[in-house]
């Protein structure tokens, strides 16, 4: 798998998990103290981890932080 296929894969990866986990993922950032809301927000941002360590690379740029960045994963697709 060349590195545009790879990146657009962790972009699919990046917004499914972000998509299945999202009630969790909102319910973290709202404040809730519940293990599984922080585990699926940890589990969002590695995928977006990943996402952007390919972005930067294919690019030639510096890594984008990770931030719940669904639009700049959408535009990859």
């Amino acid at each position: 798998m060349n590195l545009y296929e790879s990146m657009k894969s962790a972009a699919i990866n990046f917004l499914n998990i972000a998509d299945e986990l999202n009630e969790q993922v909102s319910a973290f950032i709202d404040g809730s103290n519940e293990p599984e809301a922080e585990n699926a927000y940890i589990a969002v941002l590695d995928a977006e981890r990943q996402f952007c360590k390919l972005y930067g690379e294919y690019y030639c740029e510096p890594m984008p932080r990770p931030s719940l960045n669904y639009e700049l994963a959408e535009s990859c697709l």
